[in-house]
């Protein structure tokens, strides 16, 4: 008899453990979706502490990563091959998708997906978070951070370019007191 109970118990633990979907070969934007969904919420589950739970309220932005390799020539006449990171839209609710920013962070990063939730600790007391996940092509949780939307990323990076603008120009002794930036006909930094 305790070896029927025995195989049961096997049977039970390897039914009910906590495997994720192998994503397809060429998947649809459904099937990151779920794929990217089932990604997170298990690694959630996982972080969590006795008595604690979430409660997922808004799926924000999912970002597939996409490498883009640009050639150009230098002044001594070699090209030079550079590859800039972008990304492609899987899901955006609240309509803060650029392509020329991925949200997600890592060297192996493949998808980014940003998540608002209650937490709920053993006592009941709820914090909201809004929380970016990075999946590598496995499924693997690789980095955490805050949410920022992209195009708070890109308002950042616009900034930062026209201060290294204006850092250059008064380095090479040039008056940068009547310059002024554009950066594809507006303001750096200016969010719409």
């Amino acid at each position: 008899m305790w070896k029927y109970t025995v195989l049961l118990f096997f049977f039970i633990v390897s039914c009910a453990s906590d495997t994720t979907k192998p994503l397809p070969f060429n998947p649809s934007e459904y099937e990151l979706i779920d794929w990217s969904n089932d990604c997170v919420q298990k690694y959630l589950h996982q972080t969590l502490k006795e008595g604690e739970r979430i409660k997922p309220l808004e799926l924000i932005l999912i970002q597939k990563r996409m490498d883009v390799c640009l050639a150009y020539e230098r002044l001594d006449g070699t090209e030079k091959v550079d590859t800039v990171f972008g990304s492609i839209k899987v899901f955006d609710h609240r309509n803060d998708f650029s392509e020329r920013v991925f949200i997600g962070k890592g060297v192996n990063s493949f998808l980014a997906l940003s998540l608002a939730f209650l937490k709920y600790n053993a006592w009941g007391d709820s914090c909201y978070n809004e929380r970016t996940y990075t999946l590598d092509k496995n499924g693997n949780v690789i980095n955490e951070s805050q949410y920022i939307s992209p195009k708070e990323v890109l308002s950042r990076q616009e900034l930062e370019f026209a201060r290294a603008i204006k850092i250059a120009m008064d380095a090479m002794g040039k008056d940068t007191s009547k310059v002024h930036l554009t950066i594809e006909g507006k303001e750096p930094g200016v969010i719409e």
